[in-house]
C-alpha cells in the first residue's frame, strides 16, 4: 500500500506542476505570447538599402520615426515574394531606397511587400488592397 501512496502523491504533484506551467504560459505578459503577437503584425518602415545575392534579396528597413528612435531591420525576400508598389504589381528589382513599405510577416522571409513612393499611408492602403485581392482569389 505504501508503494501506491507514493506513486499517487508523485502523480498528483506532477499534475499540479503541469497545470501551473500551462497557466504561466497563457499569461498576457508572457514573452512567448508577446513575441508571437508581435510577429503577426506587419513591419512598417522606410527602405534604407537593398542587396541581392544569388536570388535572395536583403532589404534594410528603418522602423520608427521622428518621435521614436528607429532601428534597422533586415528582411529577406525571393522570387516567391509578392510585391506591390503604389497599388500596382511589381518586382523586387523595382524597390528603391526611400520608399515606405509594409512587410508581412515582420520576421523571417517576407511573403508580401507593399511599397509606396509617396508615404506610409499609401503603403498601408496598398497592403490592405493586396490582401483583399488575395482573399478574393482564394475564396
Amino acid at each position: 500500500m505504501s508503494k501506491w501512496t507514493t506513486v499517487l502523491v508523485f502523480v498528483a504533484v506532477m499534475s499540479f506542476a503541469g497545470v501551473a506551467e500551462a497557466a504561466k504560459a497563457n499569461k498576457p505578459g508572457n514573452k512567448t505570447t508577446a513575441n508571437k503577437a508581435k510577429a503577426d503584425k506587419p513591419l512598417r518602415g522606410q527602405i534604407t538599402g537593398i542587396s541581392s545575392v544569388e536570388g535572395v534579396t536583403s532589404i534594410f528597413v528603418s522602423t520608427g520615426g521622428k518621435k521614436k528612435a528607429g532601428q534597422t531591420v533586415t528582411i529577406t525576400a525571393d522570387n516567391s515574394t509578392t510585391v506591390t508598389i503604389d497599388g500596382q504589381s511589381g518586382k523586387l528589382a523595382d524597390l528603391k531606397s526611400g520608399e515606405y513599405v509594409t512587410v508581412s510577416p515582420a520576421a523571417g522571409k517576407a511573403t508580401t511587400i507593399a511599397a509606396s513612393t509617396t508615404g506610409t499611408s499609401k503603403a498601408n492602403k496598398a497592403d490592405k488592397a493586396a490582401k483583399a485581392k488575395k482573399k478574393k482569389k482564394n475564396a
